[in-house]
């Protein structure tokens, strides 16, 4: 009884974490609460409200877009460098939550982790084409 009340705790976690992952996703590709998809829709957005709340002079936002400019291509950089790290945590995960499934329930997790998987590299393939 104990046992079957952990696993489904594991699974709404993991389904949790896939739905706010790909709300994220949606945020972020899309640029939802910009009103318009495209590129850059959270930079620019954290631009105008560091604009708003900070009453950035257009000096001040003109610099702060060259900085963001600039260290964009170092923060891809760090993104690819620590990737295989979290996919190696995200693989152990799977296999340990693997090992407390019954046969019945692997199935289940089976689909669930392929789903999983597919928005994982559908993020990240979008992301490295930015």
């Amino acid at each position: 009884m104990f046992k079957n009340i952990q696993i489904h705790q594991i699974v709404i976690a993991l389904l949790l974490g896939v739905a706010i992952g790909a709300w994220g996703i949606q945020m972020r590709d899309y640029g939802c609460w910009m009103g318009a998809p495209h590129k850059g829709a959270i930079r620019q957005h954290m631009i105008k409200k560091m604009e708003k709340e900070l009453s950035l002079s257009a000096e001040q936002k003109q610099k702060l877009e060259a900085i963001f400019e600039t260290t964009r291509p170092r923060m891809k950089a760090l993104r690819l460098e620590m990737r295989p790290k979290f996919e190696e945590l995200r693989k152990e995960t799977s296999e340990q939550v693997r090992a407390i499934l019954t046969p019945e329930q692997l199935p289940k997790f089976e689909e669930l982790n392929q789903k999983m998987e597919e928005l994982w590299k559908k993020r990240h393939e979008k992301r490295d084409n930015q």
